[in-house]
């Protein structure tokens, strides 16, 4: 039950040099969405007061309505509608030879046809920007702005969006530059700075930004393996969120921590399409409140791919100290991501792709146990190509998140959605 959108963009050849490439598309799906709304079957109650008089009896009549931190929500608001969507896409590239620009803005349009409040038009826009000074030496700057109203979900991003919904606008930025230079045929050094914003219309959830500043050094071990290792400083600062932590008697805000990981890993490229990273090392996470506890644990980041012919495939771990996903503040997450493409004919294929994301709270003395948000997002789609820049599709999306363990932050969610729609592309 509910919609997957159709992506309807292309991805241009780079132009010769000294030359600039429009390229751009648009897709129309129709389809039928569950819970379109993501309203979960819980929520947090806001009229949750554990000091409250009346929860000493539970026989009183209003015990449920203050006493429980959850309540149930009504099966009304998950009923299931009709949905359409419509997406645009427009981008520029350029090669000067030495510097190469590419831009690509993309609004894309929900529209649920008897539950008008739902219909929503998100944003994305995306930038990258590199120069070659010298065959040693280049710098790289990507940017990323991803705005996503009310309870829209992207579900060609899966991994990006990681759920959360409850009707909250979201705001996700990055900017990523970076300095690279070969100090020898087998030696590269990758000096960067990473900015990373995310910001949510409800105080229901955290708001973060983080700076960090990091170096990379990476060896070829002859043809196709290599090994890396790196070190990288953050400062990971807190905003709007609930006032205070139920469980701690802590707000978020007062909650900004610098990290520090160290890391190092070995990697192969083999010629038949086979490759392998495995990277890992330690986080350690230091609140700037001197009289709050530090955190440490192991970080691991490994994929294993392989791409044929017909067939790619390529899935991935990863275990950080991070930002908590914006349920809370600081946290262990572990992320398990993979992804599928068939090409069955020439134009005819089949993508697959899951993501599997849990995140637990850092606690800072909570006598409540451990708080964590799990979700579990997949989707699968068929495209058949029937003409020179047009396509269609059909796919399925499922949506399962779990944040009882959260005290309600996040909403039990189990929802999904179908659609059908044709697809556009100029180049």
């Amino acid at each position: 039950m509910s919609i997957l959108l159709l992506t309807a963009s292309s991805t241009a050849p780079l132009p010769a040099a000294g030359a600039w490439d429009f390229y751009g598309g648009a897709g129309l799906n129709v389809g039928r969405a569950g819970d379109p709304g993501f309203a979960g079957t819980r929520q947090a109650n806001p009229a949750y007061d554990p000091n409250s008089t009346v929860c000493s009896n539970p026989a009183d009549p209003n015990y449920d309505a203050i006493c429980r931190k959850t309540i149930a929500i009504p099966s009304s608001e998950r009923r299931s509608s009709y949905t359409g969507s419509a997406r645009v896409t427009g981008g520029l590239k350029g090669d000067w030879g030495d510097t190469q620009f590419d831009i690509t803005y993309s609004p894309m349009a929900s529209l649920y046809f008897d539950r008008a409040e739902l219909n929503q038009v998100g944003h994305n826009l995306a930038s990258t920007w590199r120069h070659d000074y010298s065959p040693r030496a280049s710098v790289n700057f990507n940017a990323l702005f991803n705005y996503t109203p009310e309870q829209d979900v992207d579900p060609a991003n899966l991994q990006q969006n990681s759920l959360l919904v409850n009707r909250t606008s979201r705001t996700y930025g990055t900017f990523r530059g970076s300095y690279g230079f070969q100090s020898g045929p087998r030696t590269t050094f990758d000096w960067s700075y990473r900015y990373a914003l995310r910001a949510f219309s409800s105080d229901t959830f955290v708001d973060s930004s983080a700076h960090s500043l990091g170096l990379n050094w990476r060896r070829r071990l002859g043809p196709r393996g290599f090994v890396q290792s790196g070190y990288e400083y953050g400062l990971t600062l807190y905003g709007d969120g609930p006032s205070v932590d139920p469980n701690t008697g802590i707000s978020p805000r007062f909650t900004d921590a610098k990290h520090h990981r160290a890391s190092a890993g070995w990697g192969l490229q083999s010629a038949r399409g086979f490759t392998l990273n495995i990277n890992a090392g330690y986080n350690i996470v230091v609140p700037v409140r001197t009289e709050l506890e530090s955190f440490s644990g192991l970080y691991t980041d490994t994929s294993l791919g392989w791409s044929g012919t017909r067939f790619s495939t390529v899935g991935g771990y990863v275990r950080a100290l991070t930002d908590g996903g914006g349920a809370f503040s600081n946290a262990q997450s572990e992320v398990i991501h993979a992804t599928a493409r068939a090409a069955f004919t020439k134009s005819f294929s089949g993508d697959l792709a899951v993501s599997r994301n849990a995140h637990t709270r850092l606690a800072q003395g909570t006598a409540g146990g451990e708080e964590t948000v799990r979700s579990l997002n997949g989707r699968a789609s068929l495209n058949y190509s029937f003409a020179r820049d047009w396509a269609v599709n059909v796919g399925w999306t499922h949506y399962r998140q779990g944040g009882g363990s959260a005290g309600g932050t996040a909403p039990d969610v189990r929802a999904s959605r179908y659609s059908a729609g044709i697809s556009w592309s100029v180049r």
